[in-house]
């Protein structure tokens, strides 16, 4: 069986008293996993949703935001740097931000003009190992947020900014400005192209697509 994608433990908490838990997991699993699994069904028809399926869909985008090696990482910096701590501290401290950071975006993604866009015909949104991608608006260019802090996030906080996630080949979340949920709208070819160049450049280690051609397609703009 390939590990490929696999990160070990990574949401295994350590105890005072030496020993482990996967309260976490199993925490994820009830609910943010399963509440999910039939959102799926629904989204790869591109079913209307139910407002509690589209809180279940913001709680796992917000999940997906802080749940990533990259924020690991980024907490790695500032457990050294500002606690003063070492890198045995990571873990558990990246487990605590989850769990407290996970709700409040959540809480923001309610606020906000969201829709879930559809791929063209013959298009597909690729995804990654940190697939959430918020940018923001510059003068000269739209350029992506710095890697996600260890204090509150304030996702679209910024003027103008948006964020995007791929939630399957077909359906991707679309978020900006203050609003409401607008359900489902077309996408076109230019914009699924560039939500996949955006989602290729913030990833670390993998990139993940329906279609060995969509795959080849950002590798190929991303090289040149």
């Amino acid at each position: 069986m390939s590990t490929t994608g696999i990160a070990k433990d990574m949401y295994i908490l350590s105890l005072p008293n030496g020993g482990k838990s996967d309260v976490i997991e199993r925490w994820f699993g009830r609910h943010v996993e399963a509440p999910m699994a039939p959102v799926f069904k629904k989204l790869w028809g591109c079913e209307i949703l139910t407002a509690s399926e589209i809180s279940s869909i913001f709680s796992f985008v917000a999940i997906q935001k802080v749940r990533v090696p990259a924020q690991r990482e980024a907490q790695r910096g500032h457990v050294k740097n500002v606690l003063r701590a070492t890198d045995k501290d990571v873990p558990n401290l990246f487990l605590q931000s989850l769990v407290r950071l996970a709700p409040q975006i959540a809480e923001q993604l309610i606020e906000l003009n969201v829709c879930l866009q559809i791929a063209p015909l013959g298009y597909s949104y690729i995804t990654s190992d940190n697939p959430f991608v918020v940018m923001r608006e510059r003068e000269d260019r739209w350029f992506p947020e710095p890697l996600p802090e260890f204090s509150r996030v304030n996702i679209l906080s910024q003027k103008g900014a948006k964020g995007f996630m791929p939630l399957t080949p077909k359906v991707c979340l679309f978020a900006e400005g203050k609003g409401r949920y607008r359900g489902y709208t077309d996408d076109n070819v230019p914009n699924v192209n560039s939500i996949n160049r955006w989602v290729a450049f913030q990833s670390q280690r993998f990139l993940y697509a329906a279609g060995e051609r969509d795959l080849r397609q950002v590798v190929w703009v991303l090289d040149h």
